[in-house]
């Protein structure tokens, strides 16, 4: 009996640890704890062969996604850097996927990882604030001592908030602080950051969760913005246009590249697809489909596509057949977020989410068949 609590405690410590270093992109520590983490809990968990074999599914998605992205020589200058990304996302995406296991404490560890994902946001976007960095393009990491991607941070704090909203919703608790955090996120994110995507994930998460809230608050807002707008001299351009979101609009570059690269992804079996825009000179496309085009071909982004699109039918299933919470909305957040920016090549913090969302729907299918 000693001898398991101190195993439980050690591997509770270690999965602290290993959210710790993940939340703050700790790179070693994550790849090294992570690792850890999935030996203990293979060894406390026994699996059954269903669940295993969505193990391996997920896990040959990576073999594709790193044996062609290093062999079609468009990472060739950067290999190294590939196989450590590829590490972490293997590494603590598996963690996450695990996760489940631990029934009825799922959702306090998933609380910790969102937790302190938004300290990491939280610290980077109000340091930059108050030491007068415009927001948009332009904010500092003090963790790493350099200006980073805003709307990389933007996403991050968005979809964080939005998750732990989605948790705290499903206990029925701590609705004051979620109505803070959106509040504080829209904010940050939508204007200070100018995260078009962020700001309309919110609108479409808020619409479709709290339906009836959202028609009460127009009913309320809008003849208060009226109101202020006949009465009074402020200028709601101005307003909204901190972080150049209103002078930007709708206009963006990448439609471009996405009509370029959904038009030219045939020709890219296993990879090589490259960016073609004279506005843009990254050598992403922003898109997870087609970043995957890019490093590993349409054959490996059609077996992702699979993934999704199975975890999706299990979702529908999980909610109409089983009766469990499946975070099915939260799942459609992420796809779109994901549509529109990094995934496998920036957003790892993120993507743990999206495995944890599918560990989590295979995971009550197969227990809970076993059970009936």
């Amino acid at each position: 009996m000693i001898e398991k609590k101190f195993y439980d405690r050690t591997l509770s410590l270690i999965i602290l640890f290993a959210i710790f270093s993940i939340s703050f992109r700790l790179y070693a520590l994550t790849i090294l704890l992570s690792l850890l983490s999935i030996v203990f809990i293979f060894k406390k968990f026994k699996y059954n062969r269903r669940f295993i074999t969505s193990i391996f599914f997920v896990f040959l998605f990576f073999i594709f996604y790193l044996f062609f992205g290093i062999n079609n020589g468009v990472l060739t200058d950067s290999i190294d850097k590939f196989i450590l990304k590829q590490m972490l996302f293997i590494s603590s995406g598996f963690l996450f996927f695990l996760l489940p296991a631990f029934r009825d404490n799922e959702f306090k560890i998933l609380e910790k990882f969102l937790i302190l994902s938004l300290i990491y946001y939280y610290s980077i976007v109000i340091y930059s604030y108050y030491n007068g960095f415009v927001g948009y393009n332009d904010i500092y990491n003090p963790f790493i001592n350099e200006e980073i991607n805003s709307p990389l941070i933007a996403l991050l704090g968005t979809l964080s908030a939005i998750s732990l909203v989605d948790i705290n919703q499903m206990k029925g608790k701590n609705k004051l602080f979620n109505i803070v955090l959106i509040v504080s996120i829209l904010y940050l994110s939508g204007i200070y950051l100018g995260s078009r995507a962020s700001l309309f994930l919110i609108l479409i998460y808020i619409t479709l969760r709290f339906s009836k809230l959202v028609i009460y608050s127009i009913s309320i807002v809008l003849p208060i913005l009226l109101i202020v707008y006949l009465t009074s001299n402020i200028n709601f351009g101005d307003v909204l246009d901190v972080g150049g979101f209103a002078s930007r609009g709708l206009q963006s570059s990448r439609f471009g590249m996405y009509t370029y690269g959904f038009s030219h992804m045939w020709d890219f079996p296993f990879g090589g697809l490259k960016v073609l825009s004279h506005t843009y000179s990254g050598s992403w496309f922003h898109n997870m489909f087609l970043d995957i085009i890019r490093v590993a071909g349409f054959t490996t982004m059609f077996y992702w596509v699979f993934i999704l699109l199975s975890t999706t039918v299990i979702i529908v299933y999980n909610k109409l057949y089983k009766g469990i919470k499946t975070f099915g909305l939260l799942f459609i957040i992420y796809i779109l977020a994901l549509s529109q920016d990094l995934a496998f090549d920036g957003q790892y913090n993120i993507m743990c989410i999206v495995f944890f969302i599918i560990g989590y729907n295979v995971y009550n299918l197969v227990t809970i068949k076993e059970h009936d």
